[in-house]
């Protein structure tokens, strides 16, 4: 049973298994940590819902959304072997230190570590993604370099080959004889000490009704902002408002890293569009693209979120458009087209493609005076936009989930003065005007259609009464449970969750190859 991966043909006879470390999910998250610890020896099982084969979304967890406009919160994930990692294109950034930081104009803001506690494990998340270096900022086009006081140069990179979980855990089950790994294994229940205080371990089922009963001394939850919550939320009879829910955090702070194409910039003159604020550029062995934002100086001035915006010339907006278009076409939501492996496999195959050549259109410009800005929203946390259980419950009786989320007045009125303050910028410059008229004067908001993040559902704080875990992702009513991945996150920032998420996933490691020795 040791050292490998198996389908759920091969464990649906068994009734009960042990196993030092068990891990619900097989994502970055959980697919980092759990194969770090196999390697030191530590047995470790890994459940995983999924397939080694694209299969469903999250939608299959969420009975109702209420969002703003047409925002789609489904997207962000895939219950197969590698979790997100099999729909993530290889983009990353870094969180901030600001985004750690207790601000007092972000109500519920600061996280319980600092940016420089990561610092030596981003560095290892970065070497084990495919980006060795990343740096901080970039330089601005000549032209530009008279932007202006606090106008800061933000750096996002493209792996060359994106990181793929599923691949990393089935190379770690065969030089690991500590790690195994269960398909097809949903996790259904968490299974409590008679006094509550903490876990026994977890209650699994397969195809065809297949019970498991897995006895742990650890288990690490890593199923994603919606998996986490819908396990902790569940009534158990020492819990009826759930594990780690006395306060009743978990489930709320919900965030998307929401996006909108909601302002133009329009030039003096037109400038070459082959540098990376313009265009996806190579660098080292992957690519990298500029963007625009305000240092922490800044922020703290005009009390601002951390947005991001990127240029656009408008043969990269239209292709970044049209793709997000096809994503919602009926075609793609046939059933022919959802129950078929194949087809799904071979469609978010042609997605990760599109999505990866949209940062290259903008080179079939050659100039451009207009750009389109695509904001890369940061969000004040809000303990509204939140998770609940449905009443509807799917095929194996757990129930579904509830979502709500908006884009609130706080939030708004911050992207506002942020574009504001660019566009003063710009104009004292003599280079140019940012338009955003629609969005200030009508309230107009084009959010994408793609919502791809979900963060802040079992955030991590400094003490029970702001959080649900430590600042080693501990569930502070529960010994020995853990999180794992976005759902940690308090604040949001602008750059995508995998580099925050693996660092964070190699320090839980180390901590608990510590705990458990």
């Amino acid at each position: 049973m040791i050292g490998r991966i198996l389908v759920a043909g091969d464990w649906r006879n068994l009734a009960r298994l042990s196993t030092r470390v068990c891990v619900v999910g097989s994502g970055p998250a959980g697919a980092v940590v759990a194969a770090c610890l196999a390697q030191q020896g530590i047995e470790t099982l890994v459940l995983e819902a999924g397939r080694d084969a694209a299969g469903p979304g999250p939608d299959r967890l969420v009975d109702t959304i209420d969002s703003d406009g047409d925002a789609d919160l489904r997207q962000g994930g895939a219950i197969q072997l590698g979790g997100a990692s099999n729909l993530w294109a290889g983009r990353l950034a870094a969180l901030e230190a600001i985004d750690f930081e207790e601000r007092p104009w972000v109500p519920h803001s600061g996280w319980p570590l600092a940016r420089t506690d990561l610092d030596s494990w981003l560095h290892q998340a970065r070497a084990m993604l495919g980006v060795i270096s990343l740096p901080e900022n970039g330089t601005l086009p000549d032209r530009f370099e008279g932007l202006g006081e606090g106008v800061e140069v933000k750096t996002f990179c493209w792996a060359a080959s994106p990181f793929n979980a599923g691949r990393h855990l089935k190379e770690a089950a065969r030089t690991s004889p500590s790690l195994t790994v269960l398909l097809e294994a949903q996790t259904t229940a968490l299974l409590e000490s008679a006094d509550g205080s903490r876990l026994t371990g977890v209650r699994a089922r397969g195809p065809g009704n297949a019970m498991l009963d897995v006895e742990a001394e650890v288990v690490i939850l890593a199923a994603g902002g919606l998996g986490v919550p819908r396990l902790l939320l569940a009534p158990t009879a020492a819990r009826p408002a759930g594990i780690g829910n006395e306060h009743d955090l978990v489930g709320r702070y919900l965030s998307t890293h929401p996006k909108a194409d909601m302002a133009a910039l329009l030039l003096n003159r037109s400038v070459p569009t082959r540098h990376p604020l313009f265009a996806d550029r190579p660098a080292g062995e992957g690519r990298t693209r500029l963007g625009l934002g305000f240092d922490a100086a800044t922020q703290r001035c005009h009390g601002l979120l951390n947005h991001y915006v990127q240029l656009s010339p408008l043969a990269e907006y239209r292709a970044s458009r049209l793709f997000e278009a096809t994503r919602h076409t009926r075609a793609l939501q046939a059933p022919m087209i959802d129950r078929s492996a194949i087809a799904t496999g071979s469609l978010r195959a042609l997605g990760l493609m599109a999505f990866a050549a949209v940062g290259r259109m903008g080179g079939l410009q050659r100039r451009a005076r207009t750009f389109v800005l695509r904001a890369f929203l940061d969000q004040f946390p809000d303990a509204d936009n939140r998770v609940r259980l449905a009443r509807d419950q799917d095929s194996n009786g757990q129930h579904k989930l509830d979502l709500f989320w908006r884009y609130s007045t706080d939030d708004r009125e911050s992207v506002l003065r942020f574009l504001g303050l660019l566009d003063k910028r710009l104009r004292e410059a003599r280079l140019g005007r940012i338009a955003f008229e629609p969005a200030r004067d009508t309230g107009s908001w084009q959010f994408t259609g793609i919502h791809s993040h979900h963060m802040g559902t079992a955030r991590m704080a400094a003490s029970p009464h702001q959080g649900v875990t430590d600042k080693n992702g501990r569930v502070f009513s529960c010994t020995n449970l853990f999180i794992a991945g976005p759902p940690l996150f308090p604040t949001y920032g602008y750059a995508n969750p995998v580099l925050t998420t693996t660092a964070l996933s190699l320090r839980l490691a180390q901590h608990l190859k510590n705990r458990l020795r």
